[in-house]
């Protein structure tokens, strides 16, 4: 059994700009970039040891994904990559940004009316 990497240090640094992040989006598309940017903070400071190359489009919001979120299929082809997310708690981490994300979604989605008036301001 291999020993399993804690990225806390990373959770803890980058929930605050998340926070910040997704309770300021006015639409949805506006939360899918933020934790698009945010995720991709978060997984270039995990994976730079590596030195993987994490782009914006690697992490995506996706309301419809079974854990709220994607990752692009150059990453999870990534021997390097893959092994450090099967053996740290990193999907851990980014499961439960994507989950304040997809309740801030559900709150949008239901909403739109506000966001639409503060765009219209």
């Amino acid at each position: 059994m291999s020993k399993r990497i804690s990225f806390s240090h990373l959770e803890n640094r980058y929930i605050h700009e998340m926070r910040n992040k997704i309770s300021n989006s006015e639409d949805r598309i506006d939360l899918e970039n933020h934790f698009s940017y945010v995720l991709t903070g978060l997984l270039s400071s995990a994976f730079e040891e590596e030195k993987i190359s994490i782009k914006t489009d690697d992490v995506t919001f996706d309301s419809g994904a079974k854990n709220y979120y994607t990752l692009s299929s150059r990453l999870m082809d990534s021997p390097e990559f893959k092994e450090k997310w099967d053996n740290s708690d990193i999907p851990d981490i980014v499961r439960r940004f994507a989950d304040s994300a997809y309740r801030r979604y559900v709150h949008l989605d239901k909403n739109p009316a506000k966001a639409e008036k503060k765009i219209r301001k």
